[in-house]
């Protein structure tokens, strides 16, 4: 930001380049190490196999830019060597298309000197099965095989390889996004040059340009609380500590995760002997097939539909730790996807087991861990955004309200958490991320300090997979929403703005039940409903099913026979103060939203535009509809006269013209959503001589307005409202003392907003004069 302190810069990060740009053969060729014949040759123009497989990308212009290689049949096998050996451990991916269905393709890695040994991942294509092997490569020939397998992956001409460093030295190895190996390499082994490999073959082969990736994609793993106050609190423990990541029904030993996983996952657990594992559960079941126990000393035995598939033993040494015998410190670690499991201790690999079936559930279970226990354990799981809101709103958009990180209590300024607050409107934040598939949103949150403890607001709602960063798009849930009568006892589930599910169970605490709170969930201390009180709010999908909790306890159960496929989140309140700790939103697949552009207009392009004589627009008469009336003219459309009204809101004017030559008034929220208002300026004018106001509108499905005003007096020049008026055109009905409504005219939606096409609607708006002279003796405008 430039200030007068000059340019400041807030949370940025340098690093080096993470991606090695390989976008063409050109490229390919000046990080290659050696040149194997075919593999950087031109591709030749001809006809047959290849030509009916890709068409016009047979024959380039120049071959140089081709961004694929064409491998042609060789009785031998050839590699390909990128890259340097000086290299650190990094990622590589690639895709192979075979043109017949016996083929041999692989990926090379560890490469640094020709006599010393480096590895290939190799695939082979026998009888419509894929087998699998990692081998030890010396001087171009296989020394030792290190794994071999046949797995369970649809047999395909087209063979996706990718090999990336994982966590704890614990490589892994994939075949069409399958893991197939997990297999331990320490960093020296791992590092250097790596390349592609083609076995012998009778028909050309085609192959992508390799992704070579120093630091691996971004796999949005969730975070840790690093604040010990925040991590030893009594009330709240349950969102930041270790421990709190689990949930315990009062009085029993078994625990669920709280939140599902799409991905990659590991368990950092202490030894309790009699304790089981019970990871991938599906949803209302207790158990997936797959149990790891926890047997006496120091046995631990992983089960898969009650069979022993693989056992370890951990040191009895490291289980003698004080540390880790309190709990305080990990003494393994379980690893697992969908189709793999391992286990990991003392930076050893124990065992490794794959799945024939994949587990479906996103659940985990534990039995027979004690809470307490699990103050150093920790889970790490990829496919989460997790904010502690410790940074800048770099990865939010602000639609209404004011957001800021801010103390809480009045009485302890140095605890601040994230903060959205709004008197009389909407205050909502919007991510900028895109999910796709099943999901699990959470939030925790609460009130802050003040008068807002004693005021009927308790809107905590959020909204997912919507298409547009508006509560009326995608999945919302209104808790506690509001309503006019302050009652505030419904929680509400709407799909793209209607209601489906509804509940009136206890979520969170109401004035008018003495502001107490149910609570469920034995790691918080009790004596705060209010004062300092964090709400734990998630919203699941599963397939079809959406399900909603507060506090843990479930309160919306609802399946859609047409589920939304991607969108964004955000979470908003109504006429509130809400505080939020900390929000974590997993998925089966996370991206950035794409970020829209529009262009400017040209320089002069919105220049205020008048209205043209009021004869001209009298003689034209429209087609369907007869013109606006020549004393509009008296209210001439500017943007001296028509502004936006910018308090909270976000409101463009852009001027156009009819086919008549009159101004067209086309005014949008660039933020998608939210209060937005315009004002019509210098317009007080006596109501004995003016009856009321026409005009013509149009607007989109999504928009929702009305048409307001205000009779008055005027006093010393200035204008003082005695009573304010709505006429109702798409927006809300809803009237109190303070806003009458008068009077309604149905607009119809319209997806064309182009002033010389689509159907206008005309508007005429007839002023109250009789029923404000009852409420006001002075002359009125």
């Amino acid at each position: 930001a430039k200030t007068q302190r000059g340019i400041l810069f807030d949370d940025f990060q340098v690093r080096s380049v993470s991606l090695l740009p390989i976008p063409n053969i050109r490229e390919l060729r000046l990080l290659a190490l050696n040149s194997p014949l075919g593999f950087l040759d031109p591709i030749p123009k001809k006809k047959g196999f290849l030509a009916r497989w890709f068409g016009k990308k047979e024959s380039p212009l120049n071959p140089d830019e081709q961004d694929w290689i064409q491998v042609p049949p060789a009785s031998g096998p050839r590699d390909l060597l990128i890259g340097s050996p000086q290299d650190p451990p990094h990622k590589l991916s690639c895709r192979f298309i075979a043109g017949s269905s016996r083929f041999e393709v692989g990926l090379d890695f560890g490469y640094t000197d020709p006599q010393v040994p480096w590895y290939r991942f190799l695939v082979s294509s026998v009888d419509g099965k894929f087998q699998c092997r990692l081998q030890e490569i010396r001087n171009g020939k296989s020394v030792r095989e290190l794994a071999e397998r046949s797995p369970n992956i649809p047999w395909s001409r087209t063979v996706h390889l990718t090999l990336e460093p994982g966590e704890h030295d614990v490589r892994r190895f994939y075949v069409n996004n399958q893991l197939v190996f997990v297999q331990f390499f320490s960093a020296d082994k791992f590092r250097g040059a790596s390349g592609l490999y083609v076995g012998p073959a009778d028909t050309a082969m085609r192959i992508s340009m390799p992704e070579y990736r120093f630091f691996p994609e971004v796999k949005y793993m969730n975070r840790f609380e690093k604040n010990r106050i925040f991590v030893t609190d009594p009330f709240m423990r349950h969102w930041s500590s270790p421990e709190g990541e689990w949930f315990y029904e009062q009085g029993s030993d078994e625990a669920w995760y709280k939140s599902d996983y799409y991905g990659y996952c590991e368990l950092n657990m202490p030894f309790i002997e009699g304790g089981s594992i019970f990871p991938g559960v599906p949803e209302g079941k207790k158990s997936g097939g797959v149990e790891l126990q926890l047997r006496s000393k120091n046995r631990l035995l992983l089960l898969v539909d009650g069979q022993e598939v693989a056992s370890a033993a951990i040191p009895l040494a490291l289980l003698n730790n004080t540390e880790i015998r309190k709990g305080d410190k990990p003494a393994f670690t379980f690893c697992f996807e969908k189709n793999a499991l391992w286990l990991i201790c003392q930076g050893q690999l124990l065992f490794q087991h794959y799945l024939s079936t994949p587990m479906t559930g996103s659940r985990i279970r534990l039995k027979g861990f004690p809470q307490e226990k699990l103050r150093g354990s920790y889970v790490r799981r990829s496919g989460v955004r997790d904010f502690l809101f410790t940074e800048a709103l770099h990865d939010w958009k602000i639609h209404g309200g004011v957001w800021e990180v801010i103390n809480r209590f009045m009485c302890k300024p140095y605890w601040s958490h994230l903060n959205g607050q709004s008197e009389d409107g909407v205050a909502s934040l919007w991510a900028k991320y895109r999910f796709t598939g099943d999901f699990c949103a959470e939030m925790y949150v609460g009130l802050r300090h003040g008068k807002w403890y004693n005021l009927p607001g308790r809107d905590f709602n959020l909204t997912m997979l919507c298409d547009q960063p508006v509560p009326s798009r995608g999945y919302t849930v209104t808790c506690s929403g509001w309503d006019p009568d302050e009652m505030q006892q419904y929680t509400t589930l709407y799909r793209n703005g209607k209601p489906v599910a509804r509940s009136n169970i206890y979520t969170a605490p109401r004035i008018r039940n003495g502001n107490k709170r149910k609570l469920r969930e034995a790691i918080i201390a009790g004596g705060r409903d209010v004062h300092g009180a964090w709400y734990y709010i998630k919203l699941r999908r599963v397939g079809n099913r959406l399900i909603y909790y507060f506090d843990n306890e479930k309160i919306l159960d609802w399946q859609d026979s047409d589920p939304l496929k991607s969108g964004t989140f955000g979470f908003w309140t109504y006429r509130n103060s809400m505080m939020v700790a900390r929000v974590k939103v997993a998925a089966d697949r996370i991206e950035p939203a794409p970020v829209p552009f529009r262009l400017l207009p040209v320089e002069g392009a919105s220049s205020p535009c008048q209205f043209a004589p009021p004869e001209q627009i009298a003689s034209q008469k429209d087609k369907k509809k007869k013109a606006i009336s020549p004393v509009s003219a008296f209210f001439p459309m500017t943007k001296e006269n028509i502004v936006s009204y910018l308090r909270e809101t976000h409101g463009i004017v852009d001027w156009q013209r009819d086919d008549r030559g009159a101004p067209v008034l086309r005014f949008r929220n660039v933020l998608g959503g939210g209060s937005m208002a315009t004002l019509f300026s210098n317009a007080d004018y006596p109501l004995s001589k003016i009856a009321g106001v026409r005009f013509q509108v149009k607007r989109l499905p999504q928009t929702q307005f009305n048409f307001h005003f205000a009779a008055g007096i005027m006093r010393g020049g200035k204008f003082y409202p005695q009573q304010q008026y709505f006429h109702r055109l798409s927006g809300t009905s809803l009237q109190s003392n303070e806003y009458k409504m008068w009077g309604q005219t149905q607009i119809p939606s319209s997806d064309d907003l182009d002033p010389l096409s689509g159907e206008w609607h005309d508007v005429t708006v007839f002023f109250p004069v009789r029923h404000v002279g009852e409420h006001v003796s002075t002359p009125v405008y």
